[in-house]
């Protein structure tokens, strides 16, 4: 629970998942053509179209990752 009472959510990562796999055989291409010109910039670029509607990778680090709650009722 945040400092207001909120409820975080977390997910695992999804490298091993076949969502990111396919995500990524799509992009493997493009990504061995750039060689040694690719930058972080431009991975981060081909991430954020892939990932334009993730919840988690859209909002990063102000959802927590290593978050748990315990929910208690009456």
């Amino acid at each position: 629970m945040g400092e207001a009472g909120e409820l975080y959510v977390s997910r695992s990562d999804e490298y091993g998942s076949i969502r990111f796999a396919t995500t990524l055989a799509g992009h493997l291409p493009e990504l061995e053509r750039a060689g040694e010109a690719l930058t972080p910039e431009e991975v981060e670029r081909l991430a954020a179209k892939a990932m334009a509607g993730d919840f988690y990778f859209s909002n990063g680090a102000e959802v927590g990752a290593d978050i748990s709650a315990t929910l208690h009722s009456d």
